[in-house]
This record gives structure tokens, sequence and C-alpha cells, in this order.
């Protein structure tokens, strides 16, 4: 239950109420619709955080950007769009916002993988950068009292995601997201079960070893995935071969912007 409600007019005076205990930022409301007990609350409809720029290969999401406003995003890769149209039904999607997603997001969650292979930068009160690898295992601990501002992405590159699920729309059993650069560098994310997904692989890959190195990869990334949805041997099985298929699409997309832009 919401005891007290803030709604402040300048960063410093979010941050000011933060320090208080118990205190939680409101961005869309969907994670603390779910918290129990008495607690109060800092809006931060006020803080101009719900917009998004793209400056060159930089896109730079303010993190009270909703779901469905980064999916309706024209600069976006079309697999970030997909991954943010499974995160939520649409409903939720136009309510809930990034900076929330990425406090509540599991290792199911699609947008959180496709993110991690963009290799986003999370930034902290306007100033402190981070890393969302480094971010995700801080989360839950010390960044309370702070406040995600912005996230900013590259989308310089080719990005691919596949799942396994049940249905169409439902969460992932086990899915595969992969970045792809010109410099032949590859990030590989696998997710689909735990907290946060895995990144599988980051570094630049040779041409001749590049399939070899994804599959090794995504079946190294699954070794503990069991869980009540699937076992470990089905996601192990799994993993390299979503992998695989986005690695193709990804070769495929640098090949036809090649021919389009020689």
């Amino acid at each position: 239950m919401i005891i007290e409600y803030h709604r402040p007019e300048s960063m410093a005076e979010a941050l000011h109420y933060l320090t208080h205990p118990n205190t939680f930022p409101l961005g869309g409301g969907t994670l603390l619709n779910q918290k129990r007990g008495n607690f109060s609350v800092v809006d931060l409809q006020a803080l101009k955080l719900n917009t998004s720029r793209k400056a060159g290969s930089i896109l730079s999401l303010g993190s009270m950007v909703t779901l469905q406003s980064l999916c309706n995003t024209e600069s976006i890769p079309l697999a970030l769009k997909r991954a943010t149209s499974l995160e939520l039904p649409l409903n939720l999607r136009n309510v809930a916002t990034i900076g929330g997603a990425l406090m509540a997001c599991s290792g199911k969650s699609p947008l959180l993988g496709a993110l991690m292979a963009m290799d986003a930068v999370i930034i902290l009160n306007t100033e402190e950068n981070i890393p969302i690898g480094d971010f995700l295992m801080v989360r839950e601990e010390e960044i309370r009292g702070k406040i995600i501002t912005k996230i900013y992405v590259r989308i310089d590159m080719h990005l691919a995601y596949e799942q396994i699920s049940r249905t169409a729309t439902d969460k992932p059993i086990n899915y595969a997201c992969l970045a792809y650069w010109s410099s032949s560098r590859i990030r590989l994310v696998i997710g689909g079960w735990g907290k946060y997904p895995s990144l599988a692989l980051d570094g630049k890959t040779n041409t001749n070893d590049m399939e070899q190195a994804v599959t090794y990869a995504a079946m190294n990334a699954a070794q503990d995935a069991a869980d009540e949805w699937a076992s470990q041997e089905y996601r192990s099985a799994m993993a390299p071969i979503l992998a695989k298929r986005c690695l193709d699409y990804c070769i495929q997309m640098k090949a036809a912007s090649a021919r389009t832009n020689p």
C-alpha cells in the first residue's frame, strides 16, 4: 500500500526523497503494483525521461519510455522490436517503462536478452555509466537510492532474435539473440531461465570459425539451464540451433547490406 506519494520537479529533489526508508521510484507502476506492505513512491513523470533520440549510431532511450513507444521507434533493429513486443501484452506495454523492465526482468525476458546482445549501457542519476551486464549483478542492492535515467544502445549492427515457446506470444522456454558488427564482433546471449540471460560469446571471430564458435558458446551457456519449464539437456540441444539461425540471418543481412552499399 502506498502511504506517501511524491512528484518531484528535479532530479535532485527525486534523489532526496529516495534517501527516505522504504521509498521507491515510480515509472509505469507495473512493478510496484505487485509490491506488498506499506511503502512510499517517487513519481518520475515530471523529470522528462520519456524521450528517445538518435545521434549517429547511438540511440538514447529515456528510462520512462514505454515498451510500446520503443516498439514504435523506427530507427531500432527489427529484432529489438520483436523482442520488446514479446515482453508483455499490448495493454501492459503501453504503461510499462524500459527502466522498470530493467529492474524487474528475469532470464525469460526477450527485451533484456536483446539489450544485452546490443551491449547496452545504463545511465544512473544522469552521470554514472554502467554496462548492462554489471548492472544486472548489482541492481537489487547497490542501485538503491539511484534512478535509471537513460539507456544507450548502438544500432550499427545486425541483430537477430529466435525463441522456442509454447505459443507464438508466450514467454520463451529458450531463446537466442545475436548482434553482429561489421568488425566481425559477435555478442550472443542465451536465455529462457534464471535471474537473467547468459552472455555466451563476445568478441571478434574468424569468418571460418563463426558457426562453430557460436554453436559451442550456446551449448555451454545452457549447462545450468534446468527448471520446471525444460531440462538442461533440452536447452543444451536447442540453444545452438537458435543461435545458428540468428547467425545465418545476420550473415544474410550483412551480405544484403554490402550489395546495397558497396
